[in-house]
């Protein structure tokens, strides 16, 4: 059994992250082509970038052209189908006699060529009267243009709508400030006892908290043994 070959098909795609640009530029260079045909191969279309390799050689092209930036498939190549030179003589004569059918089907009858013609793009073929053509006659007397204004249907096109009852007799308006809901439809909200005894309102500008109250910042500790000051300094132009 022969080796089983590969084709490398590049679709334009490019692996996630790269710049376009860029792996195009990488292309050129690896196939030393110019930007034109670098722009082809990004068409859409399935192009076969190498042929009829073996499986060392597929996977190895595929990883060399990753790393540029290209991402490729590996397709096995189907092996050719190996046509049965046996023929049966039943199904050749069967095969030839559909043939001559066809050809009687398609075939004008003799010295009719002359007279086939291609028409215009467009024109009628049935010499601008259709077979099947019938003149429709429709009534319009009835018809009227209605003003641009106002409803298109009349009063007495409108369906009439059912009339319903609904009684209203124990419905009233209540005062304002009125509550809608009875007593027992209302939900109290518990009073809080709230103890303010010990509150008492300051004077104006006076600090809120005591001394005692007071949180002082952490202390820094900032490093100044790098620092050091100097008697005169040069006047810079």
């Amino acid at each position: 059994m022969s080796e089983k070959k590969f084709d490398i098909i590049f679709r334009g795609d490019i692996v996630v992250g790269q710049s376009l640009a860029d792996v195009k530029q990488r292309m050129a260079t690896l196939f030393n082509i110019d930007d034109t045909k670098v722009d082809r191969l990004f068409s859409g279309g399935a192009v076969a970038l190498k042929r009829n390799l073996d499986s060392a050689n597929a996977k190895h092209y595929q990883q060399l052209l990753k790393k540029i930036g290209v991402l490729v498939d590996v397709t096995p190549i189907k092996p050719p189908v190996a046509a049965d030179k046996r023929k049966d003589p039943a199904s050749t004569a069967s095969r030839e006699a559909l043939a001559d059918q066809s050809r009687a089907h398609v075939s004008p009858p003799s010295g009719q060529e002359a007279q086939w013609q291609l028409a215009p793009v467009g024109s009628m073929l049935g010499g601008g009267v259709l077979s099947n053509e019938v003149p429709v006659n429709i009534e319009i007397a009835h018809l009227s243009v209605q003003a641009a204004e106002g409803y298109l249907v009349d009063p007495a096109e409108k369906p009439a709508l059912p009339e319903v009852d609904i009684i209203v007799d124990d419905w009233g308006i209540a005062e304002v400030g009125v509550d809608l809901l009875l007593p027992e439809e209302l939900q109290l909200t518990p009073e809080v006892a709230v103890e303010t005894a010990h509150l008492s309102v300051g004077p104006v500008g006076e600090v809120l908290l005591s001394a005692a109250e007071k949180t002082s910042p952490p202390p820094i500790d900032v490093d100044t043994s790098g620092l050091s000051l100097v008697d005169e300094v040069d006047e810079v132009d």
